[in-house]
């Protein structure tokens, strides 16, 4: 089961499972698999520095550096099953919702 996808310009990102995978969107081969979460992964989103947020069932988010496919920052919300994710437009920063919460958790991330 495919429960979210995500266009960017160098390829698709699509989760299965706790799964990230890339493929070429040229001609559909698989570039990298990422195991990523203990649970189904709800949203998943890319910015225009290479940065992958994923959010999951499991309570936690994750950061993904594209160029190296590795993972670059993680951290849980315990007690929110996480359903979205979104990156500010031109930054670094995301909003992230929960199931059956009124609001939305904005994170900025800090310039060194």
């Amino acid at each position: 089961i495919l429960f979210c996808v995500k266009y960017r310009s160098s390829g698709i990102n699509a989760e299965y499972g706790g799964h990230l995978r890339i493929f070429n969107y040229v001609d559909g081969s698989l570039v990298a698999e990422i195991t990523g979460h203990a649970r189904w992964i709800n949203a998943i989103d890319v910015n225009s520095s290479g940065l992958l947020a994923s959010v999951s069932e499991d309570t936690v988010v994750n950061l993904w550096d594209l160029k190296h496919f590795s993972l670059f920052h993680t951290f849980s919300i315990p007690n929110v099953q996480l359903c979205g994710v979104q990156f500010v437009q031109g930054s670094d920063d995301f909003a992230v919702s929960g199931y059956d919460m009124k609001d939305i958790m904005i994170f900025k991330r800090k310039k060194k």
